[in-house]
């Protein structure tokens, strides 16, 4: 959806949506939960620092969907969990074991054959989709360096809400009244389904650690090649098949072994 919307309207604009989506849905759970505690963190710099990482990321990512096919840009997004398990390492202190960091090179080797370097795919568009992965990789790390000092919902509203902010800056700038419901219904759509995904993420690194996580999250490296063919009718081709058959069985060692 965000790749249908960044044709008509700015990047700015659609993650603005996003991030307006999420922290409305996302602040109204926090309260029932926690009441006004969901606008009062205790780790306020770390939580301000993970709203700047997903301006970052998201931005990014809305202008690498733009510039590149869905699935080729998103496996470069994806290299993020392996940057964010070598984050974790120097910033948290935490060591994968060896079976942990084997799914997760074994991951990023499917990435890798899915998208070919040098194959034509690296285009200039290409660089957002790295940058993109930075402040994705940043944003995992300090979500799993905020697990038990701020609690769970109120993390999952505040990154969420600073960016919020931060895109609500230059919405003077951006806006475009959308022409037709079926807009509507997408910029809502992000919304919603972006606040469903950063609480089950928030809670998926309450419970693991981020060596654990990273392997299966490249499920979503196969999803977004499907939803291509589906809907912008882009079919995998050979290589691609075998770079999905790879970051299936990474992530089917991560679950096995537990």
């Amino acid at each position: 959806m965000v790749k249908l919307l960044v044709v008509d309207y700015s990047v700015i604009m659609v993650a603005w949506a996003r991030m307006a989506g999420t922290s409305l849905l996302l602040g109204i759970t926090g309260g029932v939960q926690v009441g006004t505690a969901v606008f009062q963190p205790k780790m306020a710099k770390l939580q301000c620092l993970r709203g700047l990482a997903a301006v970052l990321g998201t931005s990014m990512a809305f202008l690498g969907f733009r510039s590149m096919p869905l699935p080729e840009c998103l496996a470069i997004i994806l290299i993020a969990p392996i940057i964010a398990s070598l984050f974790s390492t120097w910033w948290l202190g935490e060591k994968g074991d060896r079976m942990s960091w084997f799914a997760a090179l074994l991951s990023f080797i499917g990435v890798l054959i899915i998208v070919r370097p040098g194959s034509g795919v690296f285009s200039f568009g290409a660089a957002y989709a790295v940058l993109s992965a930075l402040g994705l990789a940043s944003y995992l790390a300090l979500t799993r360096a905020l697990v038990n000092k701020d609690h769970s919902t109120v993390t999952a509203f505040f990154g969420p809400f600073v960016a919020f902010l931060i895109f609500s800056l230059g919405m003077p700038f951006a806006w475009r009244t959308p022409e037709r419901a079926s807009d509507v219904l997408m910029f809502i759509a992000i919304g919603v389904l972006a606040a469903l995904a950063n609480l089950l993420q928030t809670y998926s690194y309450r419970y693991g650690t981020t060596h654990q996580i990273a392997p299966v999250s490249y499920s979503s490296v196969v999803i977004s090649i499907g939803v291509a063919w589906l809907i912008f009718r882009t079919v995998p081709d050979f290589w691609s098949i075998a770079g999905i058959l790879v970051v299936v069985c990474a992530g089917l060692i991560t679950v096995l072994r537990r």
